[in-house]
């Protein structure tokens, strides 16, 4: 018991009132009934939802399926048995292939399901419409932006290269070809030596996130005047680069030229075409101060406009109904770019300067992407040169998909480093705290 002049803290008053709460059995009852009800329903409704699209010869349900959850203990089984080594290994293999079963279930489920589909909708507007939450890909801002949860995560975590943070990721995730390689700067290294040795010089191009140029946006407690934001290992890491005279291109300031001017659109993770037009203009002359290209006829490239609406990429994830009119399409003004003879522009494996990019690059580029074509990061570069230039671009995974592409086309017999002076490689900032950095390899022997 507590004297009279002792106050009791939040655990014990919290631990005083369980003990005092009491349930009748009729409520127990009820309730579990409630639940259990609630629990066997969905893989009913899911079923008879299966049987439906069956009897009207529609696609069978990829759910219905999921729920028997014994093949994915017995594919984790026989893992088991065909591991080999010690006990804890195999065990541990079991234990992936489980989780990644499980994974592929949830997805099915998220993706596949009836009663998902129809009620998480309006489940989210009202979650996101009323208190303002989103779910586990995007972060609700002030004034109707959107905020990618990844770019959030980066610059609010703790640094990508402390020593904590490098073990953690080395052991707790994989890939298809061994453990990730968490640090960054041994790849990058590593790829600017490969490039040296064949006489072409390497600019590095990190992209901001989001949240680091609009902090204000996300939270009120940020103001404007206050320095913007970013993971505490991007200055050391910028500094080894340059260290190691690797040439850094800061799109930042940019970024930053006009002020009051909007740089990202609002519900998406990606930059404005105004954005990519100004980030172009400056990475060209970033090219040119290597002094590695040599003269050559000029292209007359031309700009038309084209002008646009569409969703951003954020506001998809949230999967909102159709009448939500929260996160409306976002206008956008492009200056697509063309050659002389009217066509788009296309890039050119035989131009002397090479661009590796993710989909910072693809935006306004890909019209499979939503918001047009021939206005995108390298098609902008090329104008600002009035020059050829070549590309590799993937949207994911800028860390490793790009530069594998480029040995396998290396080691291919189809070298598009030949006759290379430049190469950019540019990469969403993200990747340096969630991406694999392996060495690559870009010549066969």
């Amino acid at each position: 018991m507590l004297q009279d002049t002792e106050i009791p803290t939040r655990e014990q008053a919290a631990k005083e009132e369980m003990a005092c709460t009491s349930v009748s059995s009729i409520a127990a009852c009820i309730l579990t009934a409630v639940f259990v009800a609630v629990l066997f329903a969905v893989p009913v409704i899911e079923r008879l939802d299966d049987a439906r699209c069956r009897a009207h010869g529609l696609a069978p349900s990829p759910v219905a399926a999921d729920y028997g959850l014994v093949a994915a203990l017995r594919s984790a089984a026989d893992v088991y048995r065909a591991s080999e080594g010690d006990g804890w290994g195999s065990l541990w293999a079991a234990n992936r292939t489980l989780m990644q079963e499980f994974k592929r279930v949830e997805e099915n489920i998220e993706t596949g399901s009836w009663l998902v589909r129809w009620i998480q909708p309006h489940a989210q507007y009202v979650m996101t419409r009323r208190l303002g939450a989103g779910n586990r890909q995007v972060y609700p801002g002030r004034y109707g932006w959107l905020f990618y949860r990844p770019d959030v995560d980066y610059v609010t975590g703790r640094g990508f290269l402390d020593p904590a943070t490098l073990r953690r990721r080395q052991a707790e995730f994989s890939d298809s070809d061994g453990p990730v390689q968490a640090d960054p700067v041994p790849a990058i290294l590593d790829f600017d030596r490969q490039l040296r040795s064949r006489g072409i010089r390497l600019i590095v191009m990190p992209v901001p996130a989001k949240p680091s140029i609009y902090p204000y946006r996300l939270h009120a407690a940020w103001g404007t005047s206050r320095p913007m934001p970013d993971n505490p290992s991007y200055e050391p890491f910028v500094r080894r680069l340059l260290q190691s005279g690797i040439l850094v291109f800061d799109s930042r300031r940019a970024i930053h030229r006009v002020k009051g001017e909007e740089s990202y659109l609002r519900s998406d993770t990606h930059w404005r075409p105004e954005t990519v037009e100004r980030v172009a203009g400056d990475l060209a002359q970033k090219i040119r101060e290597t002094g590695l290209l040599p003269e050559r006829e000029t292209m007359e490239y031309r700009r038309d406009t084209l002008r646009l609406s569409g969703q951003g990429d954020t506001a998809r994830l949230l999967r909102l109904p159709a009448y939500q009119r929260r996160y409306p399409l976002e206008a956008v003004e492009l200056s697509q770019v063309r050659t002389p003879d009217g066509r788009l522009w296309n890039a050119s494996p035989e131009a002397d300067i090479l661009i590796l990019g993710d989909s910072y690059a693809n935006y306004f580029s890909l019209p499979g992407l939503g918001w047009g074509g021939g206005a995108g990061l390298v098609e902008q570069v090329s104008f600002h040169l009035q020059r050829p230039v070549d590309r590799i671009t993937m949207n994911d995974q800028g860390a490793h998909t790009t530069r594998r592409e480029l040995a396998r086309l290396v080691s291919g017999g189809v070298d598009r480093l030949n006759g290379k002076r430049v190469v950019v490689w540019e990469f969403a900032v993200r990747e340096l705290a969630t991406g694999h950095w392996p060495v690559i390899t870009l010549d066969p022997e």
